[in-house]
C-alpha cells in the first residue's frame, strides 16, 4: 500500500512538515523559554534550509521562505512585522523589474498596482493623519495586498504551479498550527500580535478561533483562498485538492464569521457559472451538491457541529444581530465623509481597522466595515479609479478559462464577498497571496515563451482552457 504521505507533493510536504515543526518549538519552548529562542530556532534552521543548492526549476529558496515569514509574521514582534511589510511591499516591484524581459508578465497590470502603491503613499502624508507611523501603518493595511500582483507576475511561467503549491501549502500549515494552538497550545495563540479586543474574539458565546493570525476575519478568508484554490484546481491535483480544501473548510468553520457563508456562496455560484459549457456547469453544480450532502451528513451525525447551524441561521435574523446593527452608523459616517472630501478621501489609515484610537480629536476616522467604503474614504474618487483601472488591467490579463485565472477570480470574489462586512483588503497576508495569485495568472501580449514537448509537464498543460478536457 503506498505512503499517503508521498502522495502530497514535495513543496507543500515540505511546509507541512514545517509547520508541525513549529508546533512541536512553540510547545516546547514557549511555556518554558524565551520568545527570542524559538525565532532563533527557526531562524537557523531556515538558514540552512535556504542556503542550500536551489534548481533552477523551482523558485528561489529565499523567497519560499519569506512566504513562510509573512503566513507566521503575527508570531515575530511588532517592529520587526512593520519591516516585513515594507519588503513584501516595495520588493514585487524590485523583483520584477529585475526580472528578465522574456520572463516577466503583465506589465499594465504591474504598472496599475504600482500606480496604487504610490498613491497610498502619497495619501500616508495627508493632513488628518495625525503622525508619520499611523501614516505607514495605514499604507501598509491599504497597499500591502495589491504589492502581491508584482511577485506573481515576476514568477517565470514554468515555475508557476510549484509556487502556487507553495503558497497554499503554507497557508494550510499555518491554519493547521492555528487549530493546534486554538485546542491544545494556546501558547501559541498567545504569541501573536492583536490589537482587536476581546469581542472580536467571541461569537455567541463561543471562542473565535485565530490561532497565529490577526484575528477570526483572516483565519476565515485563508479558508475560503484555500477553498477556492481547491474547487479549481481539483482536475488537476485531486488528492492535494481535497487535502487543501479540507484544510479550508475546518479553518473557516473555526473562526465563526457569519459573512464566511455569504462569500463561500458567491464563490460557488461563480465556480458555476465561469465552468464555460454546460457539461462542466452541470459537473460543478454536481460537486456543489454532493459536497453540500455531505455537510448536512457531518451535521446530522456530530453533535459538536451543530453550533454551525446556530451561527449561520444568525444571517436570517440579521435585522436583530447586534454586530450587523452596529455597522450601520459606520457606514452613514463613511459616506458622509466621501461626501465631505469626495476626490482625493482623507488619508492613508483614515478607514483602517484597529487605527481608530490612534486619531485624537482634531482627526476624521471611520471603521468602514467595507471593502468599496474604505477605498472611497481613504483614496477618494482617485483611488476608486485607480483600483477600477486595476481591475480592468487584470481582466485584460487573463486567460480566460484558464485554471489559473479561474483561480484568481474565485479568491478575488472571496475577498470582496467578505469585504460586504470588513475591510478585507487588510487581512494580510492572505490578502497578499490573493492577490499573488493574480499575478501568477497574468500573461503578456508581448511575451512569447515556446516550450518544448519534454519541458511542458502535465500541471503546465492545466494553464490551457478547461473547455478542452
Amino acid at each position: 500500500m503506498a505512503n499517503p504521505i508521498t502522495m502530497i507533493p514535495t513543496g507543500p510536504r515540505l511546509l507541512l512538515v514545517l509547520g508541525v515543526v513549529l508546533v512541536g518549538f512553540a510547545g516546547a519552548l514557549a511555556t518554558y523559554a524565551p520568545v527570542w529562542i524559538l525565532l532563533l530556532c527557526t531562524g537557523v534552521l531556515g538558514l540552512i534550509w535556504v542556503l542550500r543548492s536551489n534548481p533552477a526549476h523551482t523558485p528561489p529558496r529565499w523567497l519560499v521562505a519569506f512566504i513562510v515569514v509573512l503566513v507566521f509574521g503575527e508570531l515575530l514582534p511588532n517592529a520587526s512585522g512593520i519591516v516585513i511589510q515594507m519588503l513584501a511591499l516595495v520588493g514585487g516591484f524590485v523583483y520584477w523589474v529585475t526580472r528578465p524581459k522574456e520572463e516577466r508578465r503583465g506589465g499594465r497590470v504591474v504598472f496599475w498596482a504600482l500606480t496604487i502603491v504610490a498613491f497610498w503613499a502619497v495619501l500616508s502624508l495627508h493632513p488628518n493623519i495625525p503622525s508619520a507611523m499611523v501614516g505607514v501603518q495605514g499604507f501598509a493595511k491599504s497597499a500591502l495586498a495589491v504589492a502581491g500582483v508584482a511577485w506573481g507576475c515576476a514568477i517565470p511561467s514554468q515555475q508557476r504551479d510549484r509556487m502556487e503549491k507553495i503558497i497554499v501549502g503554507a497557508v494550510s500549515a499555518g491554519i493547521l498550527v492555528s487549530i493546534v494552538a486554538h485546542y491544545w497550545i494556546p501558547q501559541i495563540s498567545d504569541l501573536a500580535s492583536r490589537r482587536a479586543d476581546v469581542y472580536t474574539g467571541m461569537l455567541l458565546g463561543n471562542e473565535r478561533m485565530q490561532g497565529i493570525f490577526a484575528g477570526p476575519f483572516h483565519v476565515a478568508i485563508a479558508g475560503l483562498f484555500l477553498i477556492s484554490w481547491a474547487l479549481v484546481r481539483y482536475r488537476t491535483w485531486p488528492r492535494l485538492a481535497l487535502l487543501i480544501g479540507a484544510v479550508g473548510l475546518v479553518g473557516g468553520y473555526l473562526s465563526l464569521v457569519r459573512t464566511a457563508y455569504v462569500a463561500l456562496a458567491l464563490v460557488l455560484l461563480v465556480y458555476v457559472v465561469i465552468a464555460g459549457s454546460f457539461a462542466a456547469s452541470t459537473r460543478r453544480i454536481a460537486i456543489a451538491l454532493l459536497a453540500g450532502t455531505a455537510g448536512v451528513a457531518i451535521f446530522s451525525m456530530f453533535p459538536a457541529a451543530q453550533s454551525l447551524g446556530g451561527v449561520a441561521g444568525t444571517l436570517v435574523d440579521f435585522q436583530n444581530d447586534s454586530r450587523f446593527l452596529n455597522r450601520l452608523p459606520g457606514y452613514g459616517r463613511a459616506l458622509e465623509m466621501v461626501g465631505e472630501s469626495p476626490f482625493v478621501g482623507w488619508g492613508a489609515g483614515s478607514a483602517g481597522d484597529t487605527l481608530g484610537t490612534e486619531f485624537p480629536p482634531g482627526f476624521t476616522h471611520v471603521t468602514a466595515h467595507n471593502l468599496v467604503l474604505k477605498i472611497a474614504v481613504e483614496g477618494g474618487l482617485v483611488g476608486i479609479v485607480l483600483w477600477v483601472c486595476l481591475i480592468v488591467a487584470v481582466f485584460g490579463a487573463i486567460t480566460w478559462g484558464s485554471e489559473r485565472a479561474q483561480v484568481a477570480v474565485l479568491c478575488l470574489v472571496a475577498m470582496f464577498g467578505l469585504g460586504l462586512t470588513g475591510s478585507a483588503i487588510e487581512a494580510a497576508p492572505i490578502s497578499f497571496f490573493i492577490f499573488f495569485m493574480v499575478g501568477l495568472a497574468c500573461r503578456s501580449s508581448e511575451q512569447k515563451i515556446d516550450f518544448a514537448p519534454s519541458q511542458v509537464s502535465k500541471s503546465t498543460n492545466a494553464d490551457q482552457s478547461i473547455l478542452t478536457r
